[in-house]
């Protein structure tokens, strides 16, 4: 579902472009004067749906370029729930490269160099009757995972811990 790229960008002029169409924000010590640090942030429009693509500037002396986060299915179908295939992955983010390219009035490079950062994998079971659901569900939510706080709901299950989620 969600998937957070990192796009490597030595060409300070881009950067200065994309820096000149966000936001930003600093952190100083008042105590001090220190400035702790400073980042830009923007949300581009593009895709079938309302949602914004996140996007985060990063210049330092470690890294330079940008963490581009976005639900690739609700890019490509307007929602998650249908579920898009892995062989559709490449048409998807050419596609998105182009209008983020648009949006940014720049050019970055090929999606196939983009670093993944954080990838949310989801599938989508589809039964043949509503009470086979209800049955798989039922059997679903009288699971219990270690070290994972169950939340049940009318239609579904959440399974909260500290470094990864589970719903159902």
């Amino acid at each position: 579902d969600t998937i957070k790229f990192f796009v490597s960008i030595d060409d300070v002029q881009i950067l200065n472009g994309i820096k000149s169409i966000s936001e930003q924000t600093k952190r100083e010590d008042l105590k001090t004067g220190q400035l702790r640090y400073v980042f830009h942030t923007a949300e581009i429009k593009v895709g079938s749906y309302d949602k914004s693509i996140n996007i985060r500037l990063v210049d330092n002396l470690y890294y330079r370029g940008l963490y581009i986060e976005f639900s690739i299915p609700k890019y490509a179908k307007g929602n998650n729930i249908e579920m898009l295939l892995p062989s559709d992955l490449p048409t998807v983010l050419e596609k998105f490269q182009q209008q983020t390219h648009t949006q940014l009035n720049t050019t970055l490079p090929h999606f196939s160099t983009w670093q993944i950062f954080r990838i949310d994998l989801c599938y989508n079971w589809i039964f043949k009757t509503k009470e086979e659901t209800e049955t798989i569900m039922g059997f679903l939510k009288r699971i219990d995972y270690p070290r994972k706080k169950k939340i049940p709901y009318p239609t579904s299950v959440t399974f909260f811990g500290t470094a990864y989620l589970i719903r159902s």
